[in-house]
């Protein structure tokens, strides 16, 4: 009884919230169209004041909206630990070093609640959120369609980021909404809006973006047991395939041919750091300078390996770098980081989403494959989407437990 009372009392808010909800999923998902108004380029540029107190005020409204600050987490799990070590090492690196980069913040800020106090989620949330997001997404393709027909793109390679300021970003956005589409249980698969958001997403002209696609479009062909399911995978991933040729003749293939030729050397005589650091005719700089962080790390670890794996750098307060992992590891030491994300990324290999356990693993693939390449998880706003679906995950959990507990009481 008491189960049904907060299962009823979490749908019941989540009704009453509704155009809340969908608000905020506005606000985060358009935050960045003022970089059309100011001084940007390749992604550097100055937050005007009153966007970051835009940013303050979703902040606010996402903590009130997903979190009860009356009920306090009723369990201690090993990412509530490791989270809250990364805290202390950063409060004691505070004493010795300034803070040059505030970006931390935007994952930090925002774990703090989901460590500390139980998420105020109900499965139906879902279905305001995604849907609300995606109907934003398609109507942000087609005006990210329009300012590349009349050159006026802010990035120098037409790509493709919406709201969000951010190719990348973008990317795991449109993943995202074509994971949570090409999941769903029932028949109607919403056509158009799936055509235009992997549309979207191939424009980005992201090497990650437009892998984690055809993994999903793959992963679908094979957990489909109906033809008919399994011959329309087939035919939206070609069509994403043919977007994705048509894009070789420019960016999209110099980056390829950037990462074939890196691979092919590798293997023979490996990259000194004056060529990775070097822009060059035949290596992306993307490419470059993520193949020498991950270089460097191996050559601190080889140096002094228990500093590397229990400090990590200890020359900043906290190293931002293109890499969640080479973030972390620099930050809190490589065993560190390595608990932080596997804590992180296990519950959505292992938990529920939507009720479908495989929409959680494709939004685990997800985020695994950019933790390998971005930094995502300081990027704006995909931290609130990340907390999101990590709070509907323990509640689905926390429900399940309720319920097998009441099981075993009635009998």
């Amino acid at each position: 009884m008491t189960q049904t009372m907060h299962i009823d009392k979490s749908l019941k808010y989540v009704k009453e919230h509704k155009i809340l909800i969908s608000l905020l999923v506005f606000i985060i998902s358009s935050h960045y169209y003022y970089l059309y108004f100011i001084t940007f380029h390749e992604g550097v540029t100055h937050t005007p004041l009153a966007m970051q107190i835009v940013k303050i005020f979703a902040s606010v409204l996402f903590y009130l909206t997903f979190f009860d600050f009356r009920r306090a987490k009723c369990s201690i799990d090993m990412l509530s630990i490791s989270v809250s070590l990364a805290i202390v090492i950063l409060v004691y690196k505070s004493v010795y070093f300034s803070v040059n980069d505030f970006l931390f913040l935007n994952f930090f800020a925002l774990s703090i609640p989901y460590v500390f106090f139980r998420p105020r989620l109900h499965t139906e949330v879902v279905n305001i959120f995604f849907p609300t997001l995606i109907l934003i997404l398609c109507m942000q393709i087609i005006i990210d369609y329009i300012l590349v027909q009349h050159s006026k793109s802010i990035w120098e390679n037409k790509a493709f980021i919406g709201g969000f300021g951010n190719p990348s970003t973008f990317g795991i956005i449109c993943n995202l909404a074509t994971a949570y589409i090409i999941t769903r249980r029932h028949k109607n698969y919403h056509l158009i809006p799936l055509f235009i958001v992997t549309y979207g997403a191939c424009q980005t002209k992201s090497l990650a973006t437009i892998a984690v696609l055809l993994s999903l479009y793959l992963l679908n062909i094979l957990h489909q047991k109906n033809k008919f399911d399994v011959a329309f995978s087939i035919a939206i991933a070609f069509f994403a395939t043919g977007i994705i040729l048509y894009n070789l003749e420019g960016h999209l293939a110099y980056k390829l041919e950037s990462l074939i030729r890196y691979l092919n050397i590798q293997q023979y005589s490996p990259i000194s750091e004056r060529e990775l650091t070097t822009p060059t005719n035949s290596i992306s700089t993307s490419i470059g300078n993520r193949s020498l962080l991950y270089h460097q790390i191996i050559v601190n670890f080889t140096d002094n390996p228990l500093k590397m794996l229990l400090l990590g750098s200890v020359t900043s307060f906290y190293n931002s770098a293109d890499s969640q992992f080479v973030t972390f590891s620099n930050s809190f030491g490589i065993l560190l980081s390595c608990i932080i994300l596997c804590s992180l990324i296990f519950p959505f290999f292992t938990g529920i989403l939507y009720n479908s356990k495989y929409f959680s693993q494709a939004c685990g693939l997800i985020f695994i494959t950019y933790c390998g390449s971005n930094r995502i998880l300081e990027y704006y706003p995909i931290s609130f989407i990340f907390i999101f679906l990590l709070g509907q995950i323990y509640y689905n959990q926390h429900r399940i437990q309720l319920q097998s507990t009441t099981s075993h009481a009635i009998h």
